[in-house]
Parts: structure tokens; C-alpha cells; sequence
């Protein structure tokens, strides 16, 4: 199975974690703080990286691995050429699917190669047009604006903030913004002080500097680099709007603690004021790398509720999230054996268990070069013939015909005199398969 396929399989597991999650979420919905909700991302956020770690340590890996559907993935194998039919050798049945779609995978990649070319050009786009916004933007200081000025070095004071995050105004800007984690700043619209009072602005720029505090253009930046990796998957873009919404109700809140619970209802109103639905459609698709202060009605109306039903976080609702962060790390770690989506690298296995002992089972291949291993399930124990070539992987072609013949054998579905089964008339391929068959002759 190649690497778009697998892709593919893996993004409708983390589908299903997206799902999973955000339950998760809505149950902890009044019992944990919404910083520890945006928090909890984290673990999504790993979900999206697993995929491409080409050799991922994985904390329940030996654990999964003792789970008999799982630990054929548990090993790391890789096909290799089979010593005995060196024509007619195909990939080991994880990758055996290759050869015959290779159309399809090919169109697979190049579907995914195409959309994530379109969405990097348009966060290119979009980047440029945050430069420009920002070099056409006049800067803020003393001389400019000395009294703007002086309210915004208070907040930064004020939120022990001692990097210089510059302060710009724009006439382009209708909504205030933050941006930048190498160079940070905040724009800001040239009329923000005729249309709000000077208290207003103090919520206004004190919400955009908890963007920097809580180092949301990282996350900002992160986001956009996984739109372009996922650009198909509408689960996942809803997920980064939840994000989203997330995030503006941490920075609400550690506004509040700055301004105080009793300045709550004059916070709510200027966040009312700047009620911005994005009208162009590209931006509800794709999340720009910045961090605005509004957003729609939907989330404005959750995030006023919030900011109406704060509470100063007690110890338990400490404890509460600390243990929920745990959780969702370890939902994403119950998930990681499943998001692989790199086929495996090694090309042998090595047999590590010291419980194993030689057979000599050269008189059954009757010259042959092959290879035989029998576990015992009991003892754990293997019986191995021919080591060296018992480690290479090849495909199984007719060898489980011997689990399934011992299997009904012991179970006495069959016995050596009893194995007939009837031809159903059925016309095949091969002459030898039109028969009646017994376990000799299926063997055979």
C-alpha cells in the first residue's frame, strides 16, 4: 500500500479521533477553563504529525503489538525478493495492492500534490498581502501617537510582556489583528480612537497581546502548514474553526483577569462593536495566519456566554485540567498504531526472543532452500529452520493453506481420512482446481 492510499486510511481514523475529541470536549464542557480547552489541541495537533514521522516511537506500540491483528503492522517489515520463485515475487501483503493500482496511486498523488500547490499558493497569497497590509500601515509611537502609545507600553506592562510587539494602524483594516511569532505586531484600524473610548481600546489591545502570550501565531502558523498537508478533509477544517473559537475564548478570559470580572459587560459590548463576518469565502475554507479579534454570530454569541459565566478557576478545576490534557494525550497515543501512513522500512525481522531453538526440517523441503518457524503459544517458544532466510519477508502465497489445514484438523472440522470437499462445478483457470479436493490434494 503505497504512501497516498495509507494517507487516506489515516485521515479517517484521525476523522474518527476529530470526532472522539470533540465529545471529549463537550462532556468537559463547565468542568475545566477555557485556556485548558484550547489546551487540549495539543493532542490533535499530534494526531496530524504522526502520519508523517517516517519512524514513529509509539508509547503503546509493544503494547498493540501483542494484539494478533496488529502486530503484522508491529514489526516494521518490508517486502523482499523471494529466494525461491525470484520471478514471480510480489510486495508482502501490507503493500500488496501496489503494483496492481499503481494508476490509481499515481492519480492519488497527483490529486494531493495539486491541492496542496493550490492552498500553499493561496496562504502565499494571503502572506503577501499581510506584508503589504502591514508596510503601508503607519507605525505607532511617541511622536505618532502619544497617548495610543502610552496605553498600549501600559498593556504590555500590565500583561509582563517585555518583547517589543510593534503597534501598527491601517485605513485597510476594519478589525484588529495580531500576527508574527519572529517579529510580532498588532494592526489595528486608523479610526479605532474615534469610534471607541479610551477604556474600549484597552480591551481591545489587551486581548490582542494575550494572542502573543499565549503564543497563538505558532499555533496560527502550525494550522495553516497542516491546511495545506489536509486540504480534502472537511472534518479537519471544521476542527481548525473550533480552534478558532477556542482560542478567542482564552484570550476573553485572561482579558477578564486583567480588567477585572466587574469590567466583563463593558468588554462584551466592544466585542459586540466588532462583530465581523468574513464575507469571502476563501476564508471560511482556509484559516489565515492571524489571530482577529472578531468572528460570526454563532461564535460571538458562545464567547459572550463564556465571558458572562466566568468564574476565577479554582484548584479542583486546575486538577480537572491537568487530567484532561493527560486524557487527550493518551486518546492520541490509543490512536497512534493506527496512523501510519509511511510503509515500513526494515526489510527483515530479528528474531530478539532468546526463547527459540534450531529444527532440522531440511528432509520435508527435499532439497529446497526454505525456511520454516512454529510457535508455541504455550511455552513461548519458536522452533526455526533456516534462520537467515526465516527473518527475510516475502509473500505468503499458498503457506497459510498449513495454518488452515492445522487449525480444522484441530478442531476436528477434518481429519487425515475424512477431508473430501465436494466441487461445486464452478469452471477455474487452472484444470487441477475442477475436482473434488481433499487436504492431500489441496496441499498438493
Amino acid at each position: 500500500m503505497t504512501f497516498p492510499l495509507q494517507f487516506l486510511i489515516c485521515n479517517v481514523f484521525i476523522s474518527l479521533f476529530l470526532g472522539i475529541f470533540l465529545l471529549f470536549k463537550k462532556i468537559l464542557h463547565k468542568q475545566i477553563t477555557p485556556k485548558a480547552h484550547y489546551r487540549l489541541w495539543l493532542a490533535f495537533f499530534l494526531v496530524l504529525i504522526l502520519p508523517f514521522i517516517p519512524h514513529p516511537v509509539y508509547v503503546l506500540e509493544n503494547l498493540f503489538s501483542k494484539i494478533p491483528v496488529v502486530a503484522s503492522s508491529a514489526l516494521h517489515l518490508n517486502p523482499v525478493p523471494s529466494p525461491i520463485l525470484p520471478n514471480w515475487s510480489t510486495p508482502d501483503f501490507p503493500t500488496a495492492g501496489a503494483q496492481a493500482g499503481m494508476f490509481f496511486h499515481k492519480t492519488l498523488w497527483n490529486i494531493w500534490l495539486i491541492g496542496m500547490t493550490v492552498s500553499a499558493l493561496f496562504l502565499g497569497w494571503t502572506v503577501i498581502r499581510i506584508h503589504f497590509l502591514k508596510k503601508e500601515a503607519d507605525l505607532v509611537t511617541k511622536k505618532t501617537e502619544p497617548e495610543l502609545h502610552r496605553l498600549y507600553r501600559s498593556c504590555q506592562k500590565e500583561l509582563r510582556i517585555r518583547r517589543n510587539v510593534r503597534l501598527y494602524a491601517s485605513r485597510r483594516l476594519a478589525n484588529p489583528v495580531s500576527c508574527g511569532w519572529l517579529r510580532p505586531f498588532v494592526i489595528i484600524p486608523r479610526d479605532l480612537d474615534i469610534r471607541l473610548s479610551m477604556p474600549e481600546i484597552r480591551y481591545i489591545l489587551l486581548h490582542e497581546l494575550q494572542h502573543y502570550k499565549h503564543k497563538d501565531p505558532i499555533i496560527n502558523d502550525l494550522v495553516c502548514f497542516m491546511q495545506i498537508l489536509y486540504w480534502f478533509n472537511p472534518f479537519i477544517r471544521y476542527g481548525f474553526h473550533c480552534l478558532q473559537r477556542d482560542r478567542e475564548m482564552a484570550c476573553d478570559q485572561g482579558v477578564i483577569r486583567a480588567i477585572g470580572k466587574e469590567h466583563r459587560l463593558d468588554y462584551s459590548r466592544t466585542l459586540l462593536k466588532y462583530a465581523w463576518q468574513k464575507k469571502n469565502g476563501m476564508y471560511r475554507m482556509y484559516k489565515p495566519p492571524l489571530s482577529a479579534l472578531g468572528g460570526n454570530h454563532n461564535m460571538l454569541k458562545q464567547r459572550v456566554l463564556a465571558i458572562a459565566d466566568y468564574e476565577r478557576p479554582s484548584i479542583l478545576k486546575k486538577i480537572k485540567a491537568l487530567l484532561a490534557v493527560c486524557l487527550a494525550l493518551l486518546l492520541a497515543c490509543v490512536f497512534s498504531p493506527l496512523l501510519r501512513a509511511y510503509p515500513f522500512q526494515n526489510a527483515s525481522f530479528s528474531f530478539e526472543h532468546e526463547n527459540w531453538e534450531p529444527v532440522d526440517a531440511s528432509s520435508y523441503f527435499g532439497g529446497t532452500d526454505g525456511a520454516f518457524v512454529l510457535y508455541d503459544i504455550e511455552k513461548d517458544q519458536f522452533q526455526i529452520y533456516n534462520q537467515t532466510l526465516s527473518q527475510k519477508r516475502i509473500a505468503p502465497y499458498s503457506t497459510f493453506k498449513i495454518y488452515s489445514g492445522l487449525f480444522a484438523l484441530e478442531e476436528k472440522i477434518i481429519s487425515p481420512e475424512s477431508s473430501l470437499q465436494e466441487w461445486d462445478g464452478t469452471l477455474w483457470e487452472y484444470p487441477k482446481w475442477n475436482r473434488d479436493q481433499t487436504l492431500d490434494t489441496a496441499m498438493k
